[in-house]
């Protein structure tokens, strides 16, 4: 009787450790992450890519990340400075019939001729493409004259 019960305990301790083995060995499935969200970090990366090419005045790198009509919006609005500090922080992003637009909140602080101005506001980047690439910059443009 005393063996019959010691053999229960021990097979039922070996099932619960087995169990309990198995069920920490089990790989928990990740989710792939979603086409919208993909194509979000593409659109924030390449306005981030435009401001770089901004800061260091670098046309050639800031035409790479826009439209041929993007690019002569952009050019045709710089505004005039020796240095430039921009901060982008994105809010909201909308992505409908292959037109994304990214909501950026912005501020920067520009030298020019002994001269500091700072200025901010919300801009509204729309993109277009794959990779999407700058086509308009409306509401409050950050690299335009203000």
């Amino acid at each position: 009787m005393k063996n019959t019960t010691i053999r229960v305990t021990l097979a039922l301790i070996t099932t619960l450790l087995l169990l309990f083995i198995i069920s920490c060995s089990k790989k928990e499935k990740v989710k792939p992450e979603p086409l919208e969200s993909k194509v979000a970090t593409q659109a924030i990366t390449t306005i981030n890519e435009l401001k770089d090419a901004y800061e260091s005045m670098d046309m050639s790198k800031a035409q790479k990340f826009t439209t041929n009509q993007g690019f002569k919006n952009f050019q045709d609005s710089i505004k005039e400075f020796q240095s430039v500090d921009l901060e982008f922080t994105p809010k909201w992003v909308d992505i409908s019939d292959g037109t994304i637009k990214v909501y950026i909140a912005w501020n920067g602080t520009w030298s020019h001729s002994g001269t500091k101005s700072t200025e901010n506001g919300l801009a509204v980047f729309t993109l277009k493409g794959n990779p999407p690439v700058v086509d308009e910059i409306l509401r409050t443009n950050p690299f335009a004259q203000h």
